[in-house]
């Protein structure tokens, strides 16, 4: 969810391989910034899967200015998903701002760090970063970031 009375813009959606993903491009800053919430295949043997998965994202994605990915990744932050992203000049938003990746999974005693919010771009700095949620409302504890985009 982005929270910012500037920011008027429809969410869609493209199915990416066989995973569905929702986005929203706006502007902000006079920057084109594009948002996507993403669910990558899940299952231990499937790192091959979501590593092609994420690359048809990013390659969508190339045009903009500034690229939030957030979601559940399926893999850990040493996967590579992971290095792939690092490798393109993203970074976590949790582990800029509190020196590592937290755990988000599962959420009633999580012990695995497999969702993220991932940002590329200039003069786009992280705020804030939190894990937050309850077993009581879903599988995964969430993950809310502030971001400052000049």
């Amino acid at each position: 969810t982005i929270l910012n009375k500037k920011i008027n813009s429809v969410v869609k959606s493209k199915l990416i391989g066989n995973r569905m993903i929702q986005y929203n491009k706006f502007i902000y800053n006079s920057k084109n910034i594009i948002f996507v919430n993403i669910h990558l295949s899940p299952g231990e043997n499937k790192q091959d899967k979501r590593l092609k998965e994420i690359k048809e994202i990013v390659d969508f994605c190339s045009e903009e200015d500034i690229i939030i990915l957030a979601g559940d990744f399926n893999d850990t932050p040493d996967s590579n998903v992971a290095t792939y992203l690092k490798n393109n000049d993203f970074k976590s938003c949790v582990s800029e701002f509190a020196g590592e990746d937290l755990c988000t999974f599962p959420s009633n005693n999580p012990i695995k760090c497999i969702d993220f919010v991932w940002v590329k771009g200039k003069n786009v700095n992280v705020k804030n970063a939190l894990i937050f949620g309850s077993h009581k409302a879903t599988d995964h504890k969430g993950i809310k970031v502030q971001l400052k985009i000049k």
